[in-house]
């Protein structure tokens, strides 16, 4: 569960104003989520909130639903994400014709360890859904699990697929029913993905190495 942090400041959004920032706002989870989602209806590059880790939980993966965490799928409101993640710590045009709330343990997108996208400025929709903090699969796999053994647990697994960003390969994905998971370099698994059926094979997962922005 997401605890707000102690009070401190609070600005309000102006939509003639590039970035917002909202620091320890104290108040309830639904009146933190009602004005994170305020932000990102005005669909400005990025607002800040404040720096996050990953909840120490590791939540439960399963394929055959499309879950993490029980309840977190595409199609789902962003509050249910919140839940889980806690208040998105920045949100807005963070890539290219996307509407998404993003998490990082810093100001920097390298760092970052989650990343929902909405359906668009007006949504409050789940479209797509990229997750590297703690998890486990219903096969027993886990962060560090290695490729050639995560396969065997999968026989019905889909084809093993480079994916490139930003020109570069970082990371190998297998889609396995509706969860996408993704490999870095060395084979280990990192991070698992929610998208559609025709985003899912090529959709850079790795929160860390697959959002390019600047965070400020």
């Amino acid at each position: 569960m997401f605890l707000p942090a102690p009070a401190g400041t609070l600005e309000v959004p102006d939509p003639r104003m590039k970035r917002h920032v909202i620091r320890g706002y104290r108040g309830s989870l639904a009146a933190c989520a009602a004005l994170a989602l305020a932000v990102l209806w005005l669909a400005v590059p990025s607002f800040a909130a404040t720096r996050s880790n990953p909840p120490q939980t590791a939540f439960l993966v399963d394929p055959a639903k499309g879950t993490i965490a029980t309840k977190l799928k595409l199609g789902v409101a962003a509050s249910a994400f919140m839940q889980r993640w806690g208040l998105p710590d920045y949100g807005g045009r963070l890539e290219p014709g996307a509407i998404e709330m993003l998490w990082s343990r810093t100001t920097h997108a390298r760092d970052a360890w989650a990343v929902a996208r909405l359906a668009g400025a007006s949504s409050t929709k789940v479209t797509q859904a990229r997750f590297g903090g703690s998890f486990r699969t219903t096969q027993g796999d886990r962060r560090g699990t290695g490729l050639a053994t995560f396969l065997k647990h999968w026989p019905h697994h889909g084809t093993v697929t480079a994916v490139s960003h930003a020109g570069v390969q970082v990371e190998w994905n297998v889609v396995v029913a509706r969860v996408v998971f993704a490999f870095d370099m060395s084979k280990r698994l990192r991070a698992v993905g929610l998208a559609t059926a025709s985003d899912a094979q090529h959709v850079c997962v790795i929160p860390s190495l697959c959002v390019s922005t600047t965070l400020q």
